[in-house]
């Protein structure tokens, strides 16, 4: 299933701090990491309901300046998919700091080799593109096997979108998919809710004055 390394990142780091009475190492990196989640599922929704499912028939595919319908298509598809993958990165990175005050380090040290993860981030991770005359999704993604792959970040796949039966059901899965994370979305608000002030989300900044 697609996104299924970000669900899974998403509940073991999740579980770690909303289910413990222990005290986040930065209670603005938790706001932080709300507001980057709230911008992902939007953008899984825009690549759920935007162009994904189409069967290449539809008129404003027809005659266009870009080639074929599908041509036109993968176009603006690809398009989605970057502006997911992007929001994607801004959320792992939020998690990256997330960890408990008096521990050394983050959630993320005890699953990867921080250096390495961050590097894959930023430079490979995609969850998907199509490429060039395909209809196939390309994908490098996050390998969540933690257990005994910690120094292997990358996990390749491929997804057949030639048919239109294939390309709706990517559009139920990121469907399902948005609704997991929205869940995981109103979890965070609550913990939120309960734990903290907007003075601890929003400290004041300190200005300091040159005296004569």
């Amino acid at each position: 299933m697609i996104l299924k390394d970000i669900q899974k990142l998403t509940t073991t780091i999740f579980d770690k701090f909303i289910k413990s009475d222990e005290n986040i190492n930065a209670p603005k990196n938790i706001y932080d990491t709300y507001r980057k989640l709230e911008v992902m599922i939007d953008n899984i929704n825009l690549v759920a309901n935007h162009y994904l499912a189409l069967d290449f028939k539809e008129e404003f595919l027809q005659n266009s300046s870009f080639g074929t319908p599908q041509d036109k298509w993968r176009h603006f598809f690809n398009k989605d998919l970057e502006q997911l993958n992007a929001s994607i990165k801004k959320y792992i990175f939020k998690l990256y700091y997330i960890g408990f005050e008096d521990e050394r380090g983050t959630f993320m040290t005890q699953l990867y080799s921080i250096k390495s993860l961050y590097a894959f981030v930023r430079d490979e991770y995609n969850i998907g593109f199509v490429e060039p005359c395909s209809t196939t999704l390309i994908q490098t993604t996050l390998n969540t096997k933690f257990d005994n792959e910690r120094f292997y970040n990358k996990k390749f796949n491929k997804i057949d979108l030639t048919t239109f039966e294939q390309r709706e059901q990517l559009q139920k899965e990121l469907q399902m998919q948005s609704k997991f994370f929205t869940e995981k979305l109103e979890e965070l608000r609550q913990y939120i809710f309960k734990r903290y002030t907007m003075e601890d989300l929003l400290p004041a900044k300190i200005i300091f004055t040159r005296s004569c």
